[in-house]
């Protein structure tokens, strides 16, 4: 059998329902992705291509340009306004970034809806300058215009200058005028996991129309073939797979013979009383190529063998998925937040909408904690936390592979069919390890259906580490 791994992105502002297809040539509808699934279109300043036909999904370029090359990387990234040339007649509009780097010799690279993907080894640093050059957005105000840089689901340091969203960088003093550029400085741990990882603005208010816009890019963190043939947490399964907002999905393909290929494609969701075919997108084809390869799975099927196994290469500062289930968590360990959405455009947790310099929870550097999510609203929520991943206990079965997540999906309340309110809100429990001391410092967790967070829908956290001289910056 030939295997190849795809890594795909997930929509950070609403859910996808992803499938590996059968080997086929025929085309799939191409999508039209300055649109979000509901055909409700960007926030980005009117433009002809949005009514268009849709064209097909570019692949981004990739940072280093040749693979293999690997070191620190060295990166200016410009938040701006431009213009997409998806190789008709007209361009699109958009809030973009523009990436400039000694790997690219003959200048900065095209402005595009995906910006370049991003590849880096553990143990190594991202030095990225951030300019902002969002001027004259139309509409706007001046204060939307500010912006900032999230590593998303990276196992980082918050602090300043690393992956800190509470900071923002404020817009260039006129069109005219240079600005010095927002130095970030983020070391990836030696035992950081891979995979895939992406980078998009988080400035409250502000980042559900930037990333709209095209302000968001992958970051491929190498290594995953270090499990190669045992992976984390897989799923052997031909059914559509359902993923919350902002989550990735690393596919180990289990193919045919050389020459086959493999459509993964997006499902749009419907009603379930509607008779209408599900809309499908195409987000990327899998060639296989090559000789097949053999393995002594002992008289086990690949597939049963490959989701049998343990990765040999895990943290030893983590606990497992299975150590953490098991744990007792005493009741001061434990915790409830509750998705609300009391009137309409105001989103909370707990009843609270954000407030950047209100400290909402407080842990030390080795807890662990037990978090029960409510979601009182009729829609889904997708519950996110920066620095560090968990393990979704509520359907957690001791007797399958299990691992950690950074994002996890909220399903709706349970409504009273004549009134349309909430009778039973639904629960999602969490169990997460802040054992890393590289997390100290303040963050947030949020819902990650940007027009929430924005909305209101997001907490800080703060982690102490008391044993540490140097003091945490507070918000």
């Amino acid at each position: 059998m030939a295997l190849t791994l795809a890594e795909v992105p997930i929509s950070p502002n609403g859910v996808t329902s992803s499938s590996m297809a059968s080997p086929q040539k025929d085309a799939l509808p191409e999508i039209d992705f300055l649109q979000l699934p509901t055909g409700q279109a960007t926030s980005i300043p009117p433009d002809t291509c949005l009514t268009q036909t849709p064209r097909p999904f570019p692949n981004p370029p990739f940072l280093p340009v040749e693979r293999g090359v690997y070191a620190d990387l060295d990166i200016t990234l410009t938040a701006d306004q431009g213009q997409i040339d998806f190789g008709g007649e007209e361009k699109c509009n958009g809030l973009l970034y523009q990436l400039s780097s000694p790997y690219k010799v003959d200048g900065n690279f095209d402005f595009s809806y995906t910006p370049p993907t991003l590849r880096i080894l553990p143990n190594n640093t991202i030095n990225l300058s951030l300019i902002n050059n969002l001027w004259n957005i139309p509409t706007k105000p001046q204060s939307s215009q500010n912006t900032n840089l999230h590593y998303h689901g990276f196992n980082v340091s918050p602090l300043p200058g690393s992956d800190d969203v509470l900071i923002h960088v404020p817009l260039l003093a006129s069109s005219a005028t240079p600005q010095d550029p927002y130095p970030m400085e983020v070391d990836i741990p030696p035992t950081h996991q891979s995979g895939l990882f992406w980078y998009h603005p988080h400035f409250h208010t502000t980042s559900d129309i930037q990333v709209l816009g095209g302000m968001s890019g992958g970051i491929i963190i190498e290594g995953i073939e270090k499990y190669y043939p045992i992976v984390t947490n897989p799923i052997a399964t031909k059914e559509p797979i359902l993923l919350p907002p902002a989550s990735r999905v690393e596919l180990l393909v289990i193919a045919g013979q050389s020459g086959d290929t493999y459509n993964l494609v997006s499902l749009l969701p419907l009603p379930p009383s509607t008779e209408t075919p599900k809309k499908a997108y195409q987000l990327a084809t899998v060639a296989v190529t090559g000789d097949q390869v053999t393995y002594n799975t002992g008289g086990k099927s690949l597939v049963d063998y490959i989701t049998s196994q343990t990765p040999t290469e895990l943290d030893p500062s983590q606990p497992s998925p299975h150590e953490l289930a098991q744990l007792y968590i005493p009741n001061n360990h434990k915790g409830t937040f509750t998705f609300g959405n009391p009137r309409k455009g105001v989103f909370t947790i707990n009843d609270k909408v954000y407030d950047q310099n209100r400290i909402d929870t407080t842990v030390q550097v080795g807890d662990i904690e037990e978090w029960t999510l409510l979601n009182a609203t009729p829609g889904h929520h997708a519950f996110h936390i920066h620095q560090l991943d968990f393990l979704n206990m509520t359907n957690y079965d001791p007797t399958k592979p299990q691992g950690d997540q950074d994002t996890v999906d909220m399903p709706p309340c349970i409504t009273d069919n004549n009134t349309q309110t909430c009778k039973e809100l639904s629960k999602t429990v969490v169990r997460i390890p802040f054992v890393n001391p590289v997390i100290t410092g303040v963050f947030v967790y949020h819902c990650h259906i940007l027009a929430h967070e924005d909305r209101g829908m997001m907490q800080n956290i703060k982690v102490i580490n008391p044993p540490l001289a140097a003091p945490v910056r507070d918000v």
